[in-house]
């Protein structure tokens, strides 16, 4: 679900101290600060939330990273991260308005740190930040949404999920095709696929503007497989569809075993 909450100059500065009954964990917290991870510090940084979202995508096909080093807020025990989080600056369409707004992921703590407050220090400080950088509201993605109401998030949409054989459609209504269609690389063409979704964003609510190196994530090849991308332009040479694809190699086949 995707959830909403609007930052404001309340209290951001919550202690982080260890739950009832771990006292003797006290003097261990006086080691812990908190920060912006650095570029050579982003490996051990995408390590924590790939563990805690079960992420087993072998290293070679991993995308590449889009949270920039200045974007993170972390918690370090001397110099190993042991929480994480970032906020991406996204430009958000409301009502035909262009917004600011943070759009909060990666968090995540090592499992040995858990329940000390660290989520609630990170997210506070990121919510802090949103509010010096001007943004009205802050966003994100969220598996378990109760654990973010704390901190003002609420529902603000849903969204659904569909996996299906590509050979098993057909369209609804027979239409003859008119204008042209091309196939080719997704990076052939970027600047048309970036023009049409600013037109189809630009009179709609919640969709976000991306910025390049978000570009350069959704359009890359997943180890050996590429990204291919169809355009469509009709009769009059205006672009009016696109769509990125990549080939993924799988050995379940069962609509295979069912076609008749």
């Amino acid at each position: 679900a995707v959830v909403l909450a609007s930052p404001n100059r309340g209290d951001h500065t919550s202690r982080c101290e260890p739950a009832q009954g771990r006292a003797s964990e006290g003097e261990a917290m006086s080691q812990i600060t908190f920060r912006a991870a650095n570029a050579d510090e982003m490996d051990r940084f995408d390590a924590i939330p790939r563990y805690v979202f079960a992420d087993t995508t072998p290293a070679d096909e991993q995308p590449p990273p889009t949270l920039l080093p200045e974007w993170t807020q972390c918690a370090f025990d001397g110099d190993r991260i042991v929480a994480t989080s970032g906020a991406y600056p996204f430009r958000v369409q409301v009502n035909g308005v262009t917004t600011a707004m943070h759009g909060v992921t990666a968090v995540g703590t090592n499992p040995t740190y858990r329940r000390r407050g660290f989520v609630r220090r990170l997210i506070s400080d990121l919510l802090l930040r949103a509010y010096e950088q001007g943004c009205s509201a802050s966003i994100l993605l969220a598996s378990m949404g109760a654990i973010y109401q704390r901190f003002g998030y609420g529902l603000a949409s849903t969204m659904v999920e569909y996996h299906f054989d590509p050979r098993d459609v057909a369209m609804q209504v027979e239409r003859s095709p008119a204008g042209t269609m091309q196939i080719g690389h997704a990076s052939e063409f970027r600047d048309v696929i970036r023009a049409l979704y600013k037109r189809f964003s630009t009179p709609r609510n919640m969709l976000a503007h991306r910025a390049p190196v978000t570009w350069d994530s959704l359009m890359r090849d997943t180890g050996s497989a590429p990204t291919w991308a169809a355009v469509h332009f009709d009769a009059g040479g205006n672009l009016t569809a696109t769509g990125c694809s990549g080939l993924e190699t799988t050995t379940d086949r069962t609509p295979d075993r069912t076609r008749s």
